[in-house]
């Protein structure tokens, strides 16, 4: 019996904007752009879209109904995030230089000067991602949907402020993929809404 799949969604978002007087280069600048963000699961047939309430009769350890309920993550310097906190206890110390000759493949680690997040990999530190990162389940047979049918999902932003004030991101929706990946939602085919 099979398990069910999940993807890593990926999204990064850069507010441009026109040059500031302190900014003696005279090009424009990168702002960050945070925002409250809302992923509705659905599933999308030759009927249209429906529930997001799923038989999964293979599922292991046992058939179950699953339910994709929507999700509740984050933009965080225009970064998708699930929560700010990384899944793991980070190890702090002051910079890099600083850090254990050999480090631990399981645990990252915060140079606090910059504070960019290091994972070891076993031979060197590399920069690595500060934050939990946006899993979702993916489209595979455990699903049991019918032929031809979709499963997508819904991005939608509230509270958005970027540039010093309110302002809107145009919601949209892409499909699922069908393995465990890490799909780049910012050039993610998109499904009409």
């Amino acid at each position: 019996m099979p398990a069910l799949t999940h993807f890593t969604a990926k999204l990064r978002y850069q507010a441009i904007t026109g040059d500031e007087e302190v900014d003696i280069d005279y090009d424009p600048q990168n702002k960050g752009i945070y925002a409250g963000v809302t992923i509705t699961p659905f599933i999308k047939d030759g009927q249209g879209i429906n529930a997001s309430t799923i038989q999964a009769p293979t599922l292991t350890p046992e058939a179950a109904m699953v339910v994709l309920a929507p999700i509740r993550a984050r933009l965080d310097n225009g970064v998708l995030m699930l929560r700010v906190d990384p899944d793991r206890p980070v190890d702090n110390y002051a910079n890099l230089a600083a850090f254990p000759g050999t480090g631990n493949t399981a645990r990252p680690y915060r140079a606090q000067d910059t504070p960019i997040i290091y994972a070891w990999t076993g031979s060197a530190y590399e920069v690595t991602d500060s934050y939990t990162p946006v899993r979702l389940v993916a489209q595979t047979d455990v699903l049991g949907l019918p032929e031809g049918a979709i499963l997508g999902y819904r991005f939608s932003f509230d509270h958005v402020t970027f540039n010093g004030g309110d302002q809107e991101l145009a919601r949209f929706a892409i499909a699922a993929p069908n393995t465990d990946a890490v799909l780049n939602v910012a050039t993610a085919e998109r499904i009409p809404l």
